[in-house]
């Protein structure tokens, strides 16, 4: 059995329930839960206050108990051998499955290197025409809210959900996006990892000995805030979780506030001018703490919070601004109706075919 499941049937075998024994041991009920399903190890004063509890030997719970009796005692030193290796094991695993990354689109680009300029030119069409679709909606939405014309503005509008994109929109027309090839690329998501170094694709798939299609498994399912955390796909309950003091939560939050703010860094600095920082989506529209976050790492380029504005409740799918009047680039939250802005694109097409 594993350290996990030891803990599981030690915990029942006693009648506690996960909340009672992490309250015994001074731990969150996430982390305990995460220590059960063998997400993440447990430290090594935790393991001998979780054995105390459990009335079991630690070397019970690791499942490090010899099976012969006249096999050797297990010493502390070697179990915390034990440990710092496994804890190392599930670091270099975070490390190599949890960030943010987008390689399929990296790894195609430089198969195409030398290729014929039109096959470049139908990537890019795709690239650009994909954003655009989510962020016209939002971009006409921030100019009404601002009441300039949308051909007027520099506008970075943030779609932030379980998937997730950044788009430069200069003049009403979108310039750049985080995403590439595939939505993959660019920022951290709920499953996708996000952008990252193409090397470490084939390094994992030589080591781990896996195939394309899981490859492609693992960046798309099974990475992104559900990788890191280890927890959920769900940015509520990870925020929940690092309330409670689980610090691969915590972990997941400060990945994924960071590559927003360096996509709107970013950005600002391809842009002629920055009007509006644009926020929709789940996550966008509904989140007043990670937009909290976001921006108390963008004050200094004037991208000025106002917190009560960001936290007035019942506002919720109502187009609002939520910076300080004089702050030089205005925040803006608008609701995301990605179906309208797509019917009200094939009604002209169609009109314009008829």
């Amino acid at each position: 059995m594993t350290l996990g499941q030891n803990i599981q049937t030690a915990r029942k075998a006693k009648g506690m329930s996960q909340e009672t024994l992490a309250e015994k041991i001074g731990v969150s009920r996430q982390a305990l839960g995460k220590w059960e399903k063998d997400i993440a190890l447990p430290g090594l004063d935790n393991l001998q206050a979780l054995a105390a509890e459990l009335g079991t030997g630690v070397d019970a719970l690791l499942g490090a108990q010899a099976e012969s009796p006249a096999a050797p005692a297990v010493t502390l030193d070697a179990l915390r051998d034990l440990l710092a290796a496994r804890d190392a094991e599930e670091k270099r695993r975070r490390r190599l499955w949890g960030g943010a990354a987008g390689a399929a689109f990296l790894v195609l680009a430089g198969l195409l290197a030398g290729t014929a300029l039109q096959y470049e030119r139908q990537i890019d069409a795709l690239n650009q025409n994909y954003a655009a679709i989510q962020a016209s909606y939002a971009a006409q939405q921030a100019a009404n809210l601002l009441g300039r014309p949308l051909r007027d503005l520099g506008l970075i509008t943030c779609h932030l959900g379980n998937g997730g994109s950044i788009t430069a929109v200069n003049h009403g027309k979108s310039i750049d996006t985080t995403m590439g090839f595939t939505p993959l690329e660019g920022l951290m998501m709920g499953t996708r990892s996000g952008s990252i170094d193409p090397a470490i694709l084939t390094y994992i798939m030589r080591r781990e000995g896996i195939s394309f299609d899981e490859m492609d498994a693992v960046l798309n399912r099974e990475s992104g805030v559900l990788g890191v955390s280890g927890l959920s796909a769900d940015m509520r309950d990870v925020l929940a979780a690092a309330d409670e003091g689980d610090e691969h939560a915590r972990l997941a939050i400060d990945m994924y506030v960071y590559r927003v703010q360096k996509a709107i860094g970013g950005f600002y600095a391809a842009m002629t001018r920055t009007d509006a920082v644009v926020m929709t989506a789940g996550i966008g529209e509904n989140s007043a703490e990670l937009r909290e976050l976001i921006f108390d790492g963008l004050a200094h380029m004037g991208m000025i919070l106002d917190r009560e504005r960001n936290h007035v409740v019942g506002q919720i799918g109502v187009n609002r601004i939520i910076s300080i009047d004089d702050s030089p680039i205005k925040i803006c939250v608008v609701t995301t109706d990605e179906e309208m802005r797509i019917a009200r694109e094939t009604d002209n097409l169609v009109s314009q075919l008829g």
